[in-house]
C-alpha cells in the first residue's frame, strides 16, 4: 500500500486510558510476614535512631526505628518498594521481595547530608528593585528552610549543598520561584523580582434565579484570580467584592440550586458585573429500599450505604430488617454499598419524581471454597457473564457465570490442585489461567480482562459511507464504549458543519472525582478508496471547571491489515482558562489518490482521563466544502539556552534546552477565529496546564512568554478564546530538557521490550568531559566530546555509582526506576552530571549501559538486551527412600521420598498413584488405606518454568495384609489320650504358597519358631495343649492359631 499523499497525518499515536477506581470487595491475601531490618550510617554503621521506614506494595507498613536502628514490620509476601528518612541524612530507597520464609531485611545505609551552608538573598520589586519586606521565602530540596524578609527585602536559609525550589510568597505580589542550586562555596542567591498586583477595585454583582430572575439570598460566592476572594449574597441576591483587575472565575453555591460558574475580564473601569443565574434543582423525593442477602433474600442490618447523585448524595446505615429511607433529589444516582462478611456492590439507579421505592441492593457472600472476581482492565469495574471454569487434578471441570457484581464462587471442594480459567467475553482479551492448591478455607482469585479497545469492522464498505449521518450510524462500527455515542442534530455546543445531522461520542453526564466518564467511545468503517480526495470534519470539546485534563482524543487513518498509522490528529490535554474547550471545527482533506482499490480504515476515538473531567465530545460530520483553519503556526521562538526544531511532516515544535540551564521561551503565533469578523477575547501559552497569556504585537498575532523559572518538560499548546465562552486549543509542540533518555529493544529480534526497570546511576565523583583533548580522569563522554555518529561506549564505573533518589528535584520525573512504555521508551529530565543506567527485565540478562554525560542532551542511548535463553531441560526424578521396586509390604501405608536433578533446577513435584491424575505433592509422600495388590507409585520433578520430566520416577510394590491359615495334620487327635511322654505334630498353612514359616507353643509358653513336624518329648502327665501359627513371607501371623488339646 501507497503512504504518501496524506495531506494530515502524524508519526505515531498513543490512546491513553486511566483506570477508574476499584469498588469491589477485598480479597482475602496471604499471611502477613514478620520482617526485621536496620538503618545504620553509610559511613561508619552506625545506627540511626528514629528513621521513618515504610514499605508499599501488595501491603503496607511503617516503623520507626529504636535506639538499635532496628524496625520490624508485616507485610504480605510480593515485590515492594521500601523507603528510608532520617532527619540529617539523604532518603533511601530499596526494592525487595518478601517470601513465606523471609525474615531479615538489608542493612539500609543512608548518607549523611552535608553539614548546612548559611546563604542569603533578597526580594525585591520587578519594577524599580524596592526591597519587599515580609515576603515569606521557603525551600524544597534535601532540606527545608524557611525566613521572612526583613525591611531591606534580605533573608537567610541554612541549606545542605544540592538543588532547591524556591518559592516566595508577598501581599500584593504575584507569587516568585527560582531553581537554585547550592554548593559549599554558596553564600549569596540571585535576587528574586516579584510583579506587584494592581489595585484592587470594587465591582459589585447578584445571584439570580435563573427562571424568575429573583436575587438569591445567602449565596456564596467564590472569585479565582491573581488573589482569592469569596463573599455571600445580602437578601436581595446582591453582593460586593474587591477584586484586582484580570481574568477572574467564579463559582457560585446556593441552596438548592445547581452550581453555577462564570468567567470575567475584571478591567480596571468595571464596577458592575452581569448576574450570576443560577437554575433551581428538582425538589428531592423520598425514597425506600433495602439491602439484602442474594441468596437468601434476608435483609442485612447495619449495611452502609453511599450515595452519589448528580444533585444530591448521602451516607447511612440499613436498619435491623435491612431497610433505609433517604430523600434525594431525581437524576442518575450511584449507590455504594458494603456489609461485614459481604462483598461490596454497586447500583446505578435512574430517580425519577415517582420514585418511591428501590428494588433491593443484593450483597453476595464469599463461600469456603473458591472465589473467584473478574474485573475488566484498565477501569477495574465488574465483568457480569463471563464463563468461569474449575478444573480439578483429575480433569473434572465445572462452570458457571458472573454476576452483576463480577463474582462467581466455586464450593464443597476437596483438598488438591485446581486450574481456574475465565473465557473473556466480546469486548475483551483473553488471559492466561490461574493455578490454585485448595487446602480449605477461603481461597481468592481475581482475574482482570483487558479492554479490547480496537475497532475491526467486519467487513468494508465499497466506499467512505454515510459521512453525513443522514442513516444514523448505518455503515459504521461501534467499539469498547457505545453509551453516548449517536447521531444528533444541533445541540448547545456545536452545530453540524453540513447537513442535519452529526455522529456525536462521548458523555454529558456530569460526573466528580468519584464518578469519571469513562471510555473510549469508538467508531469506525473500513472502506474501499474510491476517489482521489475524502473530506469531513471533526470537533473536540471538554466540559470541566477543574483546569488541566489528561484526555485523549484522535481521529486515525490506518491499513487495517498491518495496522500502520497513515494519516493523524490527536487532541491532548487542555489547559486551564474557560469551562468549556475545545479544538473547534477542523478540516481534513485526506488525499487517497494513490490509494485507489485499496482498503483503508478511519477510526473516531475519545477517551480515557485521569483527572476531574465533567463531560467530553466528540462531533464527525461531512465536509464538501472544509471549515476555516484557525492559523497557529508560530512566526517566531525565542530561547538563548536552547534549540528548536520543527517537524516537517507534523508542524510540531520540539524545543531543547539544559535541565540546569532553562532560558526565557517566548513564541509568537498568529490567531484568529472562524468567524472573520469575531475577534480573539484571549490567546495564551499553555506548558503542562500552566496558561501564559499573550498579547497584541502585529495584528493578529500575539505574543507570550514563559520564564526560566517555569520551564518544564511537556505539552504546549496555544489557547485561543474566540467568543468569551469557549476556548480553541491547538498543539504546538513540546518542551524536551536535556536528559539520558532512549529505547530499550531485544538483541536478537529488533522489538521493544514493554516493562523493563531502568535504574539511573550518578557517578557523583565524576564531571562532563570539556573543551578539547587530553580530557582529564573521573571526566565522561558528551555529544561534543566523542566522536560524532560513533555511539556511546564509556565503561560506567560502576563502583562509583550511586542509585540517583526518585525524590530528589534534580531528577524528573520523580521516578526511579522507569518502567520503559509500548515502545520500550525511558528518560528522565537531570541535573548536570555523569549518568549509566542499569537495564533488568524478565527473560533478559542485566545491562549495564556506557556512562554518559549531561549536557547536552542524551536521547540516543538506545540498548539491546540480550533474552535469556529458554530452559526447556526437565529436571530427572529420582526416589530416594521408600518401598523397592518388586517388593510386598504387610501394611495398607507407605511412604516415598524422592528428589529431583539438578537440586537447584527442581521447583515442585507431581505424584499420582496407579492410574490416577498427578497432582503436586511434596517428598516425603504419605499414601494410606492402600488396598491389597499390586500398585505403582509415580512421582516427576518440574522446573521453575514449567518443564516437566518427561519419565516420571516409578516404583511397583505390592500390598498383602492378609495372613495364611493354619492346619494340624497329624498327631494326637483332639481330646484324645496317649500312654506316651512323646508326641509329634504336623501341620500345613494354606495357601501353602503364601506360608513361609510357622510357630509353634506348649500350652503357656510363648510362640517359638518350629518346623512341620513338630516333636514334643519329656511331657508330664496331665491335659496339654499344643498350638502353631503360619507366618507369609512378609510377616503376616496367622490371628487364630491351630490347637490340639491331649492328655
Amino acid at each position: 500500500m501507497h503512504i504518501r499523499g496524506f495531506l494530515v497525518r502524524l508519526l505515531a499515536f498513543v490512546v491513553a486510558v486511566s483506570g477508574a477506581s476499584l469498588w469491589a470487595a477485598t480479597p482475602a491475601h496471604a499471611a502477613p510476614v514478620s520482617v526485621t531490618g536496620s538503618v545504620v550510617a553509610a559511613d561508619g554503621g552506625a545506627a540511626i535512631e528514629g528513621a521513618y521506614v515504610y514499605a508499599d506494595g501488595p501491603d503496607y507498613d511503617e516503623d520507626y526505628t529504636s535506639s538499635d536502628g532496628s524496625y520490624g514490620l508485616n507485610l504480605e509476601p510480593g515485590v515492594y518498594d521500601l523507603y528510608a528518612e532520617a532527619d540529617g541524612y539523604l532518603d533511601g530507597y530499596l526494592e525487595f521481595e518478601v517470601t513465606a520464609g523471609t525474615t531479615a531485611l538489608p542493612d539500609f545505609e543512608l548518607e549523611a547530608l552535608p553539614d548546612p551552608v548559611a546563604v542569603t538573598g533578597s526580594v525585591i520589586d520587578a519594577d524599580g528593585g524596592a526591597a519587599v519586606e515580609g515576603a515569606y521565602v521557603y525551600a524544597y530540596g534535601d532540606l527545608y528552610d524557611e525566613d521572612y524578609t526583613s525591611s531591606d527585602g534580605s533573608y537567610g536559609l541554612d541549606l545542605s549543598p544540592g538543588f532547591y525550589d524556591l518559592y516566595v510568597e508577598a501581599d500584593g505580589y504575584e507569587d516568585g520561584h527560582l531553581e537554585v542550586e547550592v554548593t559549599e562555596d554558596t553564600t549569596a542567591l540571585p535576587d528574586i523580582e516579584l510583579v506587584a498586583l494592581p489595585d484592587p477595585i470594587t465591582v459589585t454583582g447578584s445571584v439570580v434565579d435563573a427562571d424568575s430572575g429573583d436575587g438569591i439570598a445567602g449565596a456564596s460566592v467564590e472569585a479565582y484570580g491573581d488573589t482569592y476572594e469569596e463573599v455571600e449574597t445580602l437578601g436581595d441576591g446582591t453582593f460586593s467584592i474587591d477584586l484586582r483587575p484580570g481574568y477572574t472565575e467564579f463559582y457560585i453555591y446556593a441552596e438548592d440550586y445547581d452550581d453555577g460558574y462564570a468567567e470575567v475580564d475584571i478591567a480596571e473601569d468595571t464596577t458592575t458585573l452581569p448576574p450570576f443565574e443560577l437554575t433551581a434543582l428538582p425538589d428531592p423525593v423520598t425514597v425506600s429500599g433495602s439491602v439484602v442477602d442474594a441468596v437468601t433474600g434476608d435483609g442485612i442490618a447495619a449495611a452502609y450505604v453511599e450515595v452519589y447523585g448528580e444533585f444530591s448524595g448521602a451516607e447511612f446505615e440499613t436498619d435491623e430488617a435491612g431497610a433505609f429511607t433517604v430523600e434525594l433529589r431525581p437524576g442518575s444516582t450511584e449507590f455504594y454499598v458494603s456489609a461485614e462478611d459481604y462483598f461490596d456492590g454497586y447500583f446505578e439507579v435512574e430517580i425519577t419524581e415517582d420514585t418511591t421505592t428501590l428494588d433491593p441492593f443484593a450483597l453476595s457472600k464469599p463461600v469456603e471454597g473458591i472465589n473467584v472476581s473478574v474485573y475488566d482492565d484498565p477501569f477495574g469495574q465488574p465483568v457480569s457473564g463471563a464463563e468461569v471454569s474449575l478444573e480439578d487434578g483429575g480433569g473434572a471441570v465445572t462452570t458457571s457465570l458472573t454476576g452483576e457484581d463480577g463474582k462467581v464462587a466455586f464450593g464443597g471442594l476437596a483438598e488438591g490442585a485446581y486450574t481456574v480459567d475465565v473465557a473473556a467475553p466480546s469486548g475483551y482479551s483473553d488471559v492466561e489461567p490461574i493455578e490454585v492448591f485448595y487446602s480449605g478455607g477461603f481461597e481468592y482469585v481475581e482475574f482482570s480482562l483487558p479492554v479490547d479497545f480496537s475497532c475491526e469492522p467486519a467487513a468494508a464498505n465499497p466506499s467512505l459511507t454515510n459521512m453525513g449521518f443522514e442513516d444514523g450510524l448505518t455503515g459504521w462500527t461501534l467499539g469498547y464504549q457505545t453509551e453516548g455515542t449517536e447521531v444528533t442534530g444541533a445541540d448547545a455546543f456545536t452545530p453540524p458543519w453540513e447537513g442535519a445531522a452529526m455522529a456525536r461520542l462521548g458523555s454529558s453526564q456530569p460526573s466528580s472525582s468519584e464518578d469519571q466518564p469513562e471510555g473510549p467511545n469508538i467508531m469506525c468503517q473500513d472502506f474501499v478508496a474510491t476517489q482521489a480526495e475524502e473530506k469531513f470534519a471533526f470537533n473536540f470539546f471538554t466540559y470541566d471547571y477543574t483546569g488541566y485534563d489528561e484526555f485523549t482524543f484522535d481521529l486515525v487513518v490506518s491499513d487495517p491489515d498491518t495496522g500502520e498509522t497513515l494519516a493523524a490528529f490527536q487532541q491532548g490535554a487542555f489547559g486551564e482558562g474557560t469551562a468549556l474547550k475545545t479544538s473547534g471545527w477542523r478540516g481534513v482533506q485526506l488525499d487517497t489518490s494513490d490509494n485507489i482499490g485499496d482498503t483503508l480504515r478511519l477510526s473516531f476515538r475519545v477517551g480515557g482521563t485521569s483527572d476531574d473531567l465533567y463531560a467530553f465530545w466528540g462531533y464527525l460530520d461531512s465536509a464538501d466544502t472544509l471549515p476555516p483553519t484557525v492559523q497557529t503556526t508560530p512566526t517566531e521562538v525565542e530561547t538563548t539556552s536552547g534549540s528548536v526544531t520543527t517537524d516537517p511532516t507534523t508542524g510540531l515544535l520540539t524545543v531543547a534546552m539544559p535541565f540546569s540551564d532553562p532560558s526565557d521561551l517566548t513564541v509568537t503565533v498568529p490567531a484568529a477565529c472562524a468567524d472573520p469578523e469575531v475577534d480573539p477575547t484571549s490567546v495564551s501559552l499553555v506548558l503542562n496546564g500552566t496558561v501564559f497569556e499573550a498579547a497584541e504585537g502585529v495584528p493578529g498575532n500575539y505574543t507570550a512568554t514563559i520564564p526560566a523559572g517555569q520551564i518544564q518538560n511537556g505539552p504546549l499548546n496555544v489557547q485561543v478564546v474566540c467568543d468569551g465562552e469557549t476556548t480553541v486549543v491547538t498543539p504546538l509542540g513540546e518542551i524536551v530538557l536535556y536528559d539520558p533518555s532512549g529505547i530499550i529493544t531485544d538483541a536478537e529480534s529488533g522489538e521493544p521490550v514493554v516493562g523493563a526497570e531502568v535504574h539511573l546511576y550518578k557517578v557523583p565523583s565524576w564531571s562532563p568531559q570539556v573543551g578539547e583533548p587530553p580530557y582529564a580522569e573521573n571526566t565522561c563522554e558528551t555529544n561534543e566530546t566523542k566522536e560524532p555518529g560513533s555511539d556511546w561506549d564509556q565503561p560506567a564505573p560502576t563502583d562509583l555509582g550511586e542509585l540517583v533518589n526518585a525524590a530528589s528535584p534534580g531528577i524528573s520525573p520523580n521516578v526511579n526506576p522507569f518502567v520503559t512504555n509500548n515502545v520500550g521508551y525511558y528518560g528522565w529530565d537531570v541535573a548536570e552530571g555523569c549518568y549509566y543506567v542499569q537495564v533488568t527485565a524478565e527473560g533478559y540478562d542485566l545491562l549495564v549501559s556506557p556512562v554518559v554525560g549531561v549536557p547536552s542532551e542524551v536521547t540516543d542511548l538506545d540498548l539491546e538486551l540480550q533474552p535469556i535463553p529458554v530452559d526447556t531441560t526437565p529436571p530427572d526424578t529420582t526416589i530416594t527412600g521408600g518401598p523397592a521396586e518388586g517388593s510386598t509390604i504387610a501394611v495398607p501405608t507407605a511412604t516415598f521420598t524422592f528428589a529431583g536433578d539438578p537440586v537447584d533446577d527442581t521447583s515442585s513435584f507431581e505424584c499420582k498413584l496407579d492410574g490416577g491424575a498427578f497432582e503436586v505433592c511434596g517428598s516425603p509422600r504419605a499414601l494410606s488405606a492402600l488396598a491389597d495388590g499390586a500398585h505403582t507409585f509415580s512421582v516427576r520433578a518440574i522446573d521453575a518454568v514449567g518443564n516437566v520430566d518427561a519419565s516420571p520416577a516409578s516404583r511397583t510394590f505390592t500390598v498383602d495384609t492378609t495372613a495364611p491359615d493354619t492346619t494340624i495334620t497329624g498327631g494326637p487327635g483332639e481330646g484324645s489320650t496317649i500312654s506316651s511322654a512323646s508326641a509329634s505334630f504336623e501341620f500345613v498353612g494354606d495357601p501353602a504358597g503364601d506360608t513361609a514359616s510357622f510357630e509353634c507353643k506348649l500350652d503357656a509358653a510363648a510362640f517359638a519358631a518350629c518346623a512341620s513336624p513338630a516333636d514334643l518329648s519329656g511331657l508330664v502327665d496331665g491335659a496339654h495343649t499344643f498350638s502353631v501359627r503360619a507366618i507369609d513371607a512378609v510377616g503376616n501371623v496367622d490371628a487364630s492359631p491351630a490347637s490340639r488339646t491331649f492328655t
